[in-house]
């Protein structure tokens, strides 16, 4: 049963206002991860056979990471801050504090089912609010774990885990909730603004899209394979960040396919299916998806897909039609397209044709080039000679523009995200100026108009 209600009375009674209980809250958090690591791991280990180590980094540390930070400057963020208050506003004093919005919605994914339930989470509850939390249904073993261990940390009153399929989804969009903070698909974002909208609640949206990658001839080749194909085949490339496409400049086109099969070998041996490090694809039904992608194309590494085994392997494309499915849909798996081009006017028209992506990555060792780039194009963010690891830099909120979402969160954006920013005015009542009342006169005119011009 949603406890919707119930919510919105904890919230009004003002349970999630002092700093020390969501303190408390964002302390339980931290518990939860260190008490129950191993279970953490076996849950994801179930659901889309990652290892360890990315289970580690990705889901676990970012999470611990996020709360700490957190912890650690919440009184700053919610301090109350002082701005000037203008001279035709004598004897007064002028200030904003960020208020929490209320019962707040998070719609997570199964990509990451753990971390991006709770970095939203932290910032739901670093705003003072209260939350009803759903996580994936296509990670049903990490899905169970949050429901089943999470309101043993978080205040039952104040907070509640909601487990089920599409049809809970859209029976919670029906309720009127004071924020919906919703990570996935496009398609499904357009779904949740929609029926947010009946209610004028406000959305934040983290998408995806193509995020491109390119490599000029002046990059460091070896590096940028390890580094793009560290960002391409994390998870799988079951990643919003990922790299979806690569741009690379044609005189070093060879070379850089050939660092890029040199690099799967090291990571993952020349068995990939064999290797512990490597993660599955989440669904059967996806595998196939992947596999209809490479119709018709010009594979020249891997293209090995187990569909019944929720594999498949690094895969190389060449050079794909831009009109191809695998250039119109976001990828969301192991396949990398890789396309040739001349100069820099080919990369911004063809980016023109394309919506705004989440990031853009670019390695180069050319000034010029990373100017143009970045002052001719638009992403949610701008990475220089590296892939995906800005988004453990918690002091730059993470978020998309255009159809790859709005809305930031991860440290203090995360804040301001679940908050409002209220506004206080106060005047001193032992004096009042009397030329703003009527009735009105040609001298309170002239005053006025010294003052405003």
């Amino acid at each position: 049963m949603i406890r919707f209600e119930s919510l919105k009375e904890s919230f009004n009674a003002g349970k999630m206002r002092p700093l020390a209980n969501r303190k408390t809250q964002l302390k339980a958090l931290l518990r939860f991860l260190c008490e129950n690591e191993q279970s953490i791991y076996e849950a994801l280990k179930a659901d889309l056979c990652k290892p360890e180590f990315e289970t580690l980094i990705a889901e676990i540390g970012l999470s611990r990471l996020e709360i700490r930070h957190a912890l650690a400057h919440l009184g700053k963020w919610a301090e109350a801050k002082r701005v000037p208050t203008p001279i035709t506003q004598v004897i007064s004093r002028s200030w904003y504090r960020y208020e929490p919005k209320g019962v707040v919605l998070i719609l997570a994914p199964w990509n990451f089912p753990l971390q991006l339930v709770l970095s939203p989470l932290v910032g739901a509850i670093s705003a003072g609010n209260c939350a009803i939390i759903k996580p994936s249904e296509h990670a049903p073993a990490t899905s169970h774990l949050l429901t089943t261990l999470l309101p043993k940390y978080l205040d039952p009153e104040c907070f509640q885990v909601v487990e089920g399929a599409h049809d809970v989804s859209h029976e919670l969009l029906q309720l009127p909730f004071d924020h919906i903070f919703f990570t996935g698909s496009t398609r499904i974002g357009k779904i949740v603004m929609q029926e947010a909208a009946k209610h004028l609640t406000p959305v934040t949206l983290e998408l995806g899209g193509k995020c491109p990658c390119i490599v000029d001839e002046t990059a460091n080749i070896a590096l940028a394979a390890k580094r793009l194909l560290w960002g391409k085949l994390i998870n799988s490339g079951q990643v919003c960040l990922a790299p979806d496409f690569l741009l690379v400049h044609r005189s070093k086109t060879s070379e850089l396919i050939g660092a890029l099969k040199q690099t799967v070998a090291k990571f993952y041996t020349d068995n990939v299916k064999s290797s512990a490090d490597y993660t599955r694809i989440v669904s059967k039904e996806h595998a196939l998806r992947l596999k209809s992608l490479l119709t018709d194309q010009q594979v020249i590494f891997g293209g090995e897909v187990d569909v019944d085994g929720k594999f498949m392997s690094p895969t190389f494309v060449l050079n794909p039609p831009v009109d191809s499915k695998l250039m119109r849909e976001e990828i969301f798996g192991p396949i990398l397209p890789i396309i040739e081009y001349s100069d820099t006017q080919d990369i911004l028209s063809m980016l023109s044709q394309m919506e705004r992506p989440l990031a853009m990555y670019v390695f180069s060792a050319n000034p010029e080039t990373i100017r143009v780039l970045s002052t001719q194009t638009a992403s949610g963010a701008f990475c220089i000679n590296d892939t995906v690891s800005h988004v453990g830099v918690l002091n730059l909120g993470f978020g998309g523009v255009g159809a790859s979402g709005f809305g930031t969160y991860h440290g203090e954006d995360g804040f301001q995200t679940f908050s409002y920013k209220r506004a206080y005015f106060k005047k001193s009542t032992w004096f009042d100026l009397p030329m703003r009342y009527a009735p009105y006169s040609r001298w309170k005119s002239q005053l006025a108009a010294l003052f405003l011009r």
